[in-house]
């Protein structure tokens, strides 16, 4: 008998990764025992044994029937060990039955499961993202990098029972690897995994909304949210918010508004600035932050009166006290526009209620500041507060370019301008870019007050560069684009004109992430 039963070889034999030569070019199911397999022995045949690289044969033998014998094509044949340049395997679609968090899920018998290399390579790979969100990503969610890191601490906990949150950590973390790895070649194994993790988070986010809507009715809407909602209404929000979030490591890539606008439909279907306060744990408070943040960022380039709306404020702790000031500067310039344009004469700002405004907020978060970095040493204390003293100079240009008399800002303006540029060029080619990530805003300001120095812009657009590059967060090359515009048009030039060139030229430039 020159056949064998699969199931009758041990299990505990040593496999090969794919089928020997002989057995492949016969159309036959090899057994794939090392070194040489058994089909072909107990045929009489030579096994050639396994090759690392997985040849497709074009023609091959037909075993059976009444065409047995003979050789035929099998260009239609789909051979599924393709090996990629860099050496990775072809990595199978993701789904979420092969990403268990603990990695224990049951395996099948090797002998019979044609995809097991599959699926432990997806458990490898999910480890290996998560390992990298972990230490790689996680600290440029945040200001300072600290144990209480929410990213880590609330998200990564509520991804352990959400599979669909889970696959949008993984596609973050996919996507800042492959733009910050070494390999530029866009069909580069990391890519491929980036795209495929990519579209399997948006299609379990997208079931797991589809769900939640037939699931929810106006009644539903309109009563308090129990416990079991609400848990799953905040792994839907972090899910889509960790897309959003994905979206910033893809270079021009302006999808980030697509699921920005998911979260915020979210939290608006649901009511969830109607709740009470001590109703709103640790991971609705954090995620709730996390939209407003991204809304007021980008809302410093956008003057459609949907932006118009302050953020809700939900958190009481709350380390950057600037986001909230410039989300309230950049709302206060737009309603005096609007109230301008419709034959309105608003009344003048009080400069120094904007500048005692400013003032408390650097007082806070430098307070807030000496009390989370006790863990961290005297240089990278230093640099934080370079940090801190970067942001104050470059949201007071902000103030006086949105809201002061072009004679007033003019000087103020100049002022700041000098310490701003000292302050960014110092932190940005510093030994270290523990805080690299933070300086885009402060860099972007300072490039809207360098229309008329060619050697700064020089300068600033270097600046920028690099720090896209070392970080990978590039949603803020729009910024850098814009800038560039912005420079070469010397009839816009002016104090504080860059907002009215960006309100002019929205339509033809678009808006743009600046963080």
């Amino acid at each position: 008998m020159k056949n064998i039963r699969m199931d009758s070889l041990p299990p505990n034999r040593q496999i090969a990764l794919q089928d020997c030569r002989t057995c492949a070019k016969r159309r036959i199911k090899c057994d794939r025992s090392v070194p040489h397999c058994r089909k072909c022995t107990i045929r009489g045949l030579t096994c050639p044994g396994f090759d690392q690289v997985q040849l497709k044969w074009i023609d091959g033998v037909t075993s059976r029937g009444k065409l047995a014998g003979r050789t035929l094509s099998l260009q239609c044949q789909e051979i599924d060990t393709k090996i990629r340049a860099n050496g990775f395997p072809t990595i199978c679609k993701f789904s979420t039955d092969s990403l268990a968090i603990d990695g224990a899920s049951s395996i099948s018998d090797p002998t019979v499961d044609c995809g097991l290399v599959h699926r432990h390579s997806s458990v490898a790979l999910s480890s290996r993202l998560i390992n990298h969100f972990h230490m790689e990503v996680a600290p440029l969610l945040t200001w300072i990098d600290s144990p209480d890191n929410a990213w880590r601490k609330v998200v990564l906990p509520l991804a352990q029972r959400s599979p669909c949150l889970r696959l949008g950590i993984l596609n973050i973390a996919a996507a800042h690897f492959c733009i910050t790895s070494s390999s530029g070649n866009p069909e580069s194994a990391a890519k491929q995994v980036h795209q495929n993790l990519r579209h399997t988070a948006i299609c379990a986010l997208n079931a797991e909304i589809q769900r939640e809507l037939e699931y929810s009715t106006m009644s539903t809407m309109t009563r308090e949210v129990n416990t079991l909602e609400h848990s799953s209404l905040m792994a839907i929000l972090a899910s889509a918010l960790s897309l959003c979030f994905g979206e910033l490591f893809i270079p021009e890539s302006n999808d980030w508004k697509i699921h920005l606008g998911a979260c915020r439909n979210l939290m608006d279907r649901y009511n969830v600035f109607s709740w009470k306060s001590q109703s709103l744990d640790a991971v609705c408070r954090f995620l709730v932050k996390e939209v407003n943040d991204l809304g007021v960022f980008g809302n410093v380039s956008s003057f459609a009166r949907h932006s118009l709306s302050p953020t809700h404020s939900t958190v009481e702790f709350q380390l950057w006290k600037f986001t909230d000031l410039i989300q309230e500067i950049t709302f206060v310039e737009r309603q005096r526009y609007e109230s301008m344009k419709e034959g309105f004469i608003p009344p003048d700002v009080d400069m120094g209620a904007w500048q005692d405004k400013l003032e408390q907020a650097y007082a806070q978060i430098s307070s807030l500041a000496i009390r989370n970095l006790p863990s961290h040493d005297e240089p990278t204390q230093k640099r934080f507060e370079a940090l801190i003293r970067a942001h104050y100079h470059a949201i007071r240009i902000y103030i006086y370019q949105a809201h002061a008399p072009h004679m007033v800002a003019a000087k103020s303006i100049s002022a700041s301008l000098k310490i701003l540029a000292h302050e960014v060029q110092s932190l940005a080619t510093g030994p270290t870019h523990l805080f690299s990530h933070g300086l885009f805003f402060p860099l972007f300001i300072a490039g809207t007050e360098s229309w008329a120095d060619e050697h700064g812009q020089d300068i600033f657009s270097r600046l920028f560069l690099g720090l896209l590059y070392s970080t990978g967060v590039w949603c803020n090359y729009a910024a850098l684009q814009f800038l560039r515009v912005f420079w070469a048009r010397p009839e816009s030039h002016g104090t504080g004109r860059w907002i009215q060139f960006a309100r002019e030229n929205e339509s033809k430039i678009g808006t743009f992430l600046v963080m």
